[in-house]
């Protein structure tokens, strides 16, 4: 669930802005589609019988050969480290925010340093998938809790409200198709998390429950914020509620979310990585894994802060490179491995042309990434 949620959810209602209330028909179809590449891509694991495939480099490797696995690890990277980037320079910002105009006032620069201190924390001290469940945890409860503040002020709100609402939104309706395309991801890291289950036998029902969950999470926030606000919702749910406290505590939540999921991305990197080094105990004495493993890690936190710092406006660049990769690894390349390695004969004309439709759903989605990121960058510079 930490991988899908948290960071997209108090978007929704942007969303439904955007689009109107078809946008809620739309987050269905992803839901259910992220559902099915999720299966395929679990299958194409252990698609030989013999072997289990431990990363999505591997299942791309099996699939479409040495170039492939690494076109695709590529891929897998740019999401699970540009995710984090950005979960870090967004907590800094609201860092910055809040204490702005009082004595502990940093600039975001600043706040990134230290925002990176404290993911780098639990990213050192947690080896495996396993081990970042009491922090996933921890940070699907401040989602929760966020959740809740919103949904409950925007009732308080409701009487003095008198907005704007549209079945569809045709003019926008591609930015949030972009949106929903984004919202049940987290396919870079299934494999690693399906690894560390006690009972890998049961991945599919988990892995659907926590997507519905996640669908069931975002049309709550999103469905009474959009009838409560209307067309004057602005950039996270938060920022929407007339209640300063509020908006403040449920901003603190999503901070705390953003610091406490960050070290799950970057742990499926990591996982990835060190197995490519040689860095796992395996290869290497105890002492000797445990100080280059430290070291590796803190290396790549202060690769990802210097990058938040000294990139300009790294938030739209992250969403062009990012959004394109994680459309790929969320809807198209899990059918391309399953028909590759499963073959085309044994399938129905009725899985083929719901894959075809999986396919094309992902490929309007990154170009509707594509467009509004390049657009963003265009006006950045």
């Amino acid at each position: 669930m930490l991988c899908v949620m948290g960071g997209e959810t108090l978007w929704m209602p942007l969303a439904l802005k955007h689009g109107g209330w078809i946008t809620c028909a739309v987050l269905a179809v992803a839901c259910s589609m992220s559902i099915y590449t999720s299966y395929v891509l679990a299958r194409c694991q252990y698609y030989d019988g013999v072997k289990r495939l431990g990363s999505i480099k591997e299942v791309a490797t099996a699939a479409l050969g040495k170039v492939g696995g690494w076109l695709c690890f590529t891929a897998s990277s740019l999401v699970l480290l540009a995710t984090p980037a950005a979960y870090i320079l967004w907590a800094a910002q609201s860092m910055n925010r809040f204490l702005i105009g009082t004595a502990g006032e940093l600039s975001v620069a600043y706040w990134v340093i230290i925002c990176s201190g404290v993911v780098s924390i639990p990213f050192v001290l947690t080896k495996t998938m396993k081990q970042t469940a009491i922090t996933s945890c921890l940070a699907v409860l401040a989602t929760f809790v966020a959740i809740v503040i919103v949904f409950s002020c925007s009732f308080v709100d409701l009487p003095t409200q008198h907005n704007t609402r549209l079945v569809v939104n045709w003019s926008q309706l591609p930015l949030a198709l972009s949106t929903a395309a984004l919202s049940f991801g987290g396919h870079a890291a299934q494999p690693h998390v399906e690894g560390s289950m006690h009972y890998p036998k049961s991945w599919i029902r988990v892995i659907a429950a926590a997507l519905c969950t996640c669908l069931a999470f975002n049309l709550f926030v999103a469905v009474p914020c959009y009838f409560v606000y209307g067309d004057t919702i602005v950039g996270p749910m938060y920022d929407s509620l007339h209640s300063v406290g509020a908006g403040t505590a449920a901003a603190a939540m999503a901070t705390a979310f953003a610091l406490l999921a960050a070290p799950t991305f970057m742990t499926a990197f990591a996982i990835q990585a060190e197995e490519m080094l040689m860095i796992p105990t395996a290869h290497l004495p105890r002492t000797a894994e445990f100080t280059l493993r430290t070291g590796f890690r803190i290396c790549i936190v202060a690769c990802l802060g210097t990058l938040v710092i000294y990139v300009p406006h790294f938030i739209n660049f992250a969403g062009l490179f990012g959004g394109l990769a994680n459309c790929a690894l969320i809807f198209i390349l899990p059918v391309v491995f399953y028909l590759k390695l499963t073959g085309l004969q044994n399938k129905s004309g009725w899985e083929l042309a719901w894959c075809a439709l999986v396919v094309l759903f992902g490929v309007v989605g990154g170009a509707c990434v594509a467009m509004y990121s390049i657009l963003a960058l265009k006006n950045d510079f």
